[in-house]
């Protein structure tokens, strides 16, 4: 500019460097043939700048208007931008989550992440199968939250013995430091976020410790039933206060009628997102997925009857999905099965087929399988229960699937062992005989006790004292002190005296001898190798500690009686100076992740397979390293576990074929298998029989529940296609890294604030020494201050701050040091702050990048680029980045949306400024500009498509919701009529106009519903261009 245009109170920019922007303060005065001038820039600096250095700021921003002058920014401009979008945090294709928690990559994990934030509803059921990491994909979930939304408040309810894997789970893997809360503090800190106060919070809790009393009213005492009286208060507030809730084992939730069940049902309006985990298999005849999904979204799911017939929509979705995959089909047949879709009631008219029959009819190559994979994950989108049911299997995900190695130890024991063995077989029989009963759990249990380790059974009954109790029988009851005896365990002990010798057996044991040498064989060919032994009664475990450590052979125990945290037993164990060997019972072991050990023993066979399955699942999990695991059984010869394990294990394969989580399944076949060997007096070709009857019954439950699994291939859509395109971003490094926390930090306080004190201190750990400005100080200060977040963070306090940049939010910093990554309070308040004062503008950018930092694939040359925002807001939210780039020289546009964003990444990333941008009157610039503007044109119409795309989608989520609010009204409507005529014939008044008020309120209900579905239109304020400019590839 000129000096004669300058005028006090105006507002410039520097030339080269736009972001920096201030407002003349002087005249301009002449110094040695220079004009100068003050300048206030925002920040709180004052400069003498050189005139000739400024420009006025546009009233506008357009940046065509600024590459046809010829005002071309260093490409440091373009990443400014670009990483003021992406730690904006709202953009759809950046997973925030990614690589920022201490988990290996596993595509599969962050399908769940997606589906929430596509969910408009905000609520998920994960329902993988066991082993596979729900607890790691609740806990993306949440770093995806912290850094899209600032999430501040968490609350996971578990059953009790997952509490502390829940709260080291979340520590080590995610940073967070949780608490375990009863329902006192889980009701003192919803009330601050209620009331939005105080710092945010992590609340670990148990179902059983919040869970509402059966006897509930205005007067019941306690924590419990204060704090469900305020969750029923709350559940008519205005907005949600709990930023997630995480139910898992929710399918215990199950019962409607359970005051667990209860509880989800209190805690659900107050959450603004809800993820329930559940490993049990649910298919879509299930009343229980009905009763999960009702908690997740009662507008859709809240009416059976709509719960039905969007199963009956599904249906012909799922058969078309199929089809599409197998690649086998015409597009006639296409065309028939969107037809088909088409016809259900509730998707009638619904705009995603509509366009996907569009498509699949104007489409040429139906036989490449990109476009089938495209067309699948289209009709997977018309899919009604896909935003709000994900589930993987194991048999899906696994890329190298874990061979389970079965080995079988048949014990054939001395005739002193089976004497024993039918000694006490043949007296609990008489006993029972004797007093007129019928076997039952504690009538078999010492024969079992028996099976497990005679030596240890043996010595169990002579250390009891004669007393009147039997609990003593149960397998997890153990003391190690004499304790009493009850009648059948007295009339054992008086009827085996003197028969036996406890000291006998254990020094000619032969199970153990057996044991023994296995294990000792595979350490001598696998030495340091973990093994894992369960045993169904803690007798034997102590026994055998007892017996490993005289031979020199240290153990660790979990029976759930050690002192202490189990989780840092398994710690402990996982040291590979440790223990070699873990000796676990059923208790000790659940929810544990021992998957760093590759051999379990099965010491004693449980009768139930869903027992041993859980017993394998504690090492046959995602993060088993071997390429197989060793399942080593010990079953005595001679005894009711060898024939159940022949004739049921052994015929159904059991131990190789992975149950997932099938008690429903496989639990009351052998509850009556169990209960016909006790209650009845059966020989061994008897008992074989039987259990053969139950193998066979068995094996067609397991062959329905397959069955069932294919048929509700609906829990598993948004696979493959999904799946492949979130690997693709992390194969390039499409995540937050601390470099751009670096950049963007650093940018934003020299452009600022430039006052602000920044020391480097290790270049390597992105060591940085802050002392904030007087003005940063204050602005970053009132916005900790505004939202709450003065406890995490100390940057903004007077005094020099030690600070460290990482996107790794688990890592431990140095001391006195304070972790920034993405979710950081400095990260929310630079956005915030450039976001109100519009401070981020589009900029023409001239880029060059050398051709061996160039993508793959693209050649040397020059390359015009347009990048743009889009925005959409509806029943969900969209925000992606996008970028149209074409190659002057042979003028053709890049096909590949993936292709075209790595290219400016890279220059943005690792460009430097262009050596000779084109002048104004050059052909060159003019050419440039023309593109440019065809550049913006091509992405305003791929836009135009997008958002077509998202009304046609939102539109079809309103449909379903309105008739399901429809046909609610319409069925009680029906209902209360009927109730009214039945007053009416019968002369109530008073009844018929309480009926008629019962009506009149039905419609202000639904009409209600009606207007906050209607409200959530699609909306946008259209494409947004943040760059354009030219990259030139040497």
């Amino acid at each position: 500019m000129n000096p004669e245009s300058v005028k006090i109170g105006m507002r410039v920019r520097v030339i080269g460097a736009p972001e920096r922007q201030g407002t003349i303060a002087s005249a301009p005065r002449t110094n040695d043939g220079r004009c100068f001038v003050k300048v206030d820039f925002d920040g709180g600096v004052r400069n003498n700048t050189p005139v000739e250095n400024l420009e006025p700021l546009p009233s506008h921003w357009d940046v065509i208007e600024e590459v046809a002058a010829g005002r071309f920014q260093p490409p440091e401009g373009l990443r400014r931008n670009l990483l003021h979008e992406k730690l904006n945090g709202r953009l759809t294709e950046i997973i925030y989550s990614m690589d920022a928690s201490k988990t290996n990559f596993l595509a599969y994990q962050f399908k769940p992440v997606l589906r929430l934030l596509e969910s408009p509803t905000n609520s998920l059921l994960i329902a993988d199968e066991v082993g596979l990491g729900k607890t790691i994909e609740a806990g993306l979930i949440w770093t995806e939250l912290r850094a899209r939304e600032a999430a501040q408040t968490l609350l996971v309810v578990c059953p009790p013995h997952l509490v502390t894997k829940w709260r080291v789970e979340l520590k080590n893997r995610f940073g967070v430091d949780s608490v375990h809360a009863n329902a006192s503090m889980v009701l003192e800190k919803l009330a601050e976020a209620e009331r939005h106060e105080g710092p945010g919070f992590a609340l670990v809790a148990s179902y059983h410790g919040l869970r509402p009393p059966s006897d509930l009213d205005e007067s019941t005492p306690g924590p419990a039933a204060e704090l469900a009286r305020r969750l029923d208060a709350w559940a008519d507030a205005d907005e949600p206060f709990l930023d997630l809730l995480i139910m898992d084992e929710a399918a215990i939730m199950r019962n409607d009628n359970s005051q667990i069940s209860k509880l989800g049902g209190l805690l659900a309006p107050v959450a603004k997102h809800k993820v329930y985990l559940s490993a049990t298999p649910l298919h879509t005849r299930s009343a229980n997925l009905h009763t999960l999904l009702r908690r997740l979204d009662p507008d859709t799911f809240g009416d059976r009857h709509n719960f039905e017939a969007i199963l009956q929509a599904n249906e012909p979705l799922v058969n078309l999905r199929r089809v599409i995959l197998s690649g086998r089909s015409t597009k006639a047949e296409l065309l028939a099965g969107i037809d088909t879709a088409q016809r259900s009631p509730l998707l009638t008219g619904n705009n995603t087929l509509a366009a996907l029959r569009t498509r699949v009819a104007g489409e040429e190559n139906l036989s490449d399988p990109k476009i089938r994979a495209e067309l699948a994950h289209q009709s997977e989108r018309a899919n009604l229960l896909s935003y709000i049911v994900t589930r993987s299997r194991k048999r899906d995900v696994e890329q190298h699937p874990v061979v389970r190695e079965v080995n079988t130890v048949s014990v054939n024991l001395r005739p002193e062992e089976q004497a024993f063995y039918d000694d006490v077989t043949k007296l609990v029989h008489r006993y029972t005989d004797e007093r007129g009963l019928s076997a039952g759990f504690l009538t078999v249990m010492p024969q079992r006790q028996v099976a497990s380790s005679m030596a240890a059974a043996c010595r169990r009954l002579q250390a009891v004292e004669a007393a009147n109790r039997d609990d003593d029988l149960s397998p997890d009851s153990w003391n190690s002190n004499t304790t009493p005896a009850g009648p059948l365990i007295q009339s054992l002990q008086e009827w085996l005296a003197g028969r036996h010798s406890a000291r006998w057996l254990r020094d000619h044991d032969s199970k153990y001898t057996c044991f023994r040498n296995a294990i000792v064989q595979y350490w001598a060919d696998h030495p340091n190798h973990k093994v894992v032994l369960f045993a169904y009664f803690k007798p034997t475990l102590y026994y055998l500690a007892e017996r490993l450590r005289e031979e020199g052979i240290a153990s660790l125990m979990l029976t759930g009686d050690e002192a202490g945290d189990t989780q840092a037993i398994v710690d402990e164990f996982a040291k590979p100076e440790s223990a070699r060997i873990l000796l676990s019972s059923e208790v000790g072991g659940e929810g544990l992740d021992l998957q760093f050990a590759s051999v379990l023993v099965n010491y004693d066979l449980p009768w139930n397979p869903m027992v041993v399955e859980q017993r394998i699942g504690r090492i046959h999990r995602i993060g088993q390293k071997a390429d197989r695991i060793v399942v080593i059984n010990m079953i005595c010869a001679g005894t009711v576990d060898e024939r159940i394990y022949d004739r049921l294990y052994s015929r159904l394969d059991l131990f190789r074929r992975t149950l997932g989580d099938l008690e429903a399944v496989i639990g009351p076949v052998i509850n009556e298998l169990t209960r016909d060997l006790l209650s009845h007096r059966l020989d061994p070709q008897q008992q074989s029989k039987r259990i053969d009857s139950t193998a066979v019954a068995l094996e067609g439950n397991l062959l329905l529940e397959e069955e069932l699994e294919k048929n509700a291939s609906v829990l598993a859509a948004y696979g493959d296609f999904v799946i492949n395109q979130i690997a693709a971003a992390h194969q390039r490094g499409e995540w937050i890294k601390a470099e751009d926390l670096e950049t963007y930090v650093l940018g934003f306080f020299r452009n600022s604030f430039p006052a602000t004190r920044i020391q480097g201190l290790d270049p390597h750990l992105r060591l940085f020494e802050f002392e904030l400005d007087t003005l940063a100080l204050h602005e970053f200060d009132a916005y900790l201050g505004l939202h709450r977040l003065r406890s995490q963070s100390r940057i903004a306090t007077p005094g020099r701050r030690r600070v460290v940049f990482d996107h790794r939010i688990f890592i431990k910093p140095p001391p006195h040091t304070e972790l920034v990554h993405q979710a950081h309070p400095l990260i929310r308040f630079i956005s915030y702050y450039l976001r109100m004062r519009r401070a981020v503008q589009p900029v023409a950018v001239a880029a060059e990048i050398a051709r061996e930092l160039a993508p793959a694939g693209i050649p040397s040359g020059l390359y015009a680029f347009v990048s743009q925002r889009w925005s959409v807001e509806g029943m969900r939210s969209y925000d992606r980045l996008h970028h149209e780039v074409i190659n002057l020289e042979t003028m053709r546009p890049f096909e590949e949306d993936a292709h075209a964003a790595a290219l400016v990444e890279i220059a943005a990333a690792l460009g430097y400024p262009a050596a000779a941008a084109p002048m104004p009157g050059e052909e060159l610039l003019s050419i440039l500009t023309q593109v440019v503007q065809d550049l913006e044109d091509a992405a305003t119409s791929a836009f135009n498509r997008f958002y077509t795309r998202c009304e046609d989608e939102n539109e079809d989520r309103q449909q379903i919701q309105l008739r399901g609010v429809d046909g609610f009204m319409a069925r009680r409507e029906e209902l209360l009529r009927a109730v009214q005529l039945k007053h009416i014939n019968a002369g109530r008044r008073n009844l018929v106009a309480a009926t008629e008020g019962k009506l009149e309120a039905l419609r202000q209900k639904c009409a209600q519903q009606r207007h906050k579905i209607m409200q959530n239109r699609t909306r946008s304020d259209g494409p947004s261009t943040i760059a354009a400019g030219f990259i030139l590839v040497r």
